[in-house]
């Protein structure tokens, strides 16, 4: 994924696409191997995904779905923050797309994880 980053980050967007999809497909593989282990690198891959907006929304929205199960396992509060960060990228995706309600419904669910964050540990996250 670092590839992909320099890349976009460096205006060859472009360029990013394709080593940000290999890097997709190999955190998939890894979490075939070893879900318990891997899981949380596929959602930061995904969350990373470059390319379209389109694509990126899709990848936000599987990145959501991860983070979304590892929050109902066993260590709820560590992955709630990943969970709030793709959150947070994905709405505005959706918005840009126009897809408002759906970028509406994944606002709210930030206000609330964000809340709950607040609740364990205000310090850490207030600006």
């Amino acid at each position: 994924m670092e590839l992909a980053s320099i890349l976009e980050t460096s205006a060859r967007s472009e360029e990013a696409v394709q080593p940000g999809k290999e890097a997709v497909d190999i955190s998939r593989e890894l979490v075939e191997k070893d879900r318990a282990v891997y899981l949380p690198k596929l959602a930061l891959t995904l969350h990373n995904m470059l390319g379209r907006l389109d694509e990126a929304v899709e990848a936000g929205k599987e990145a959501v779905a991860i983070s979304r199960e590892l929050v109902a396992g066993n260590d709820r509060y560590n992955n709630l923050a990943d969970l709030a960060s793709s959150l947070s990228i994905l709405a505005p995706s959706l918005d840009k797309l126009g897809r408002i309600a759906e970028a509406v419904e994944v606002t709210e669910e930030l206000v609330d994880v964000n809340k709950e964050l607040l609740k364990r540990d205000r310090e850490k996250y207030l600006p």
